[in-house]
């Protein structure tokens, strides 16, 4: 971080096997609070198709990515911290889920974008 460089986290600490979305691990609010950084929420949906568990070799398969705002948990604890990301985590990932049928590229409301 130091050096300019990136930190992808996947927050929840494994793949999903049916797509399903779920909790946050602690670790993302810790190194959050550590390192003092901004937090990009990213999410996608879709990606379990391309690679699933067990596989041995990707598929082509649509992945939805929503961006949303970056901000800091500065002076929250490591647990609100967790939470504040939980949080917007899920709007991005109810914003993509919302229409099924929408298959184009569209600006979501607050500068996110979600890419069908």
């Amino acid at each position: 971080v130091d050096r300019g460089w990136s930190i992808l986290y996947y927050a929840e600490g494994a793949r999903s096997r049916d797509g399903s979305w779920g909790e946050i691990r602690a670790g993302v609010g810790i190194l959050a609070q550590n390192l003092n950084i901004p937090i990009l929420p990213v999410v996608q949906r879709g990606g379990e198709k391309i690679l699933p568990s067990g596989a041995a070799w990707p598929k082509r398969s649509p992945v939805e990515i929503a961006f949303g705002k970056p901000f800091l948990v500065e002076g929250l604890s490591y647990r609100h911290a967790q939470e504040r990301i939980q949080e917007e985590l899920t709007v991005l990932y109810e914003r993509i889920t919302k229409n099924d049928t929408d298959r184009r590229i569209d600006s979501v409301p607050g500068d996110s974008y979600s890419i069908h």
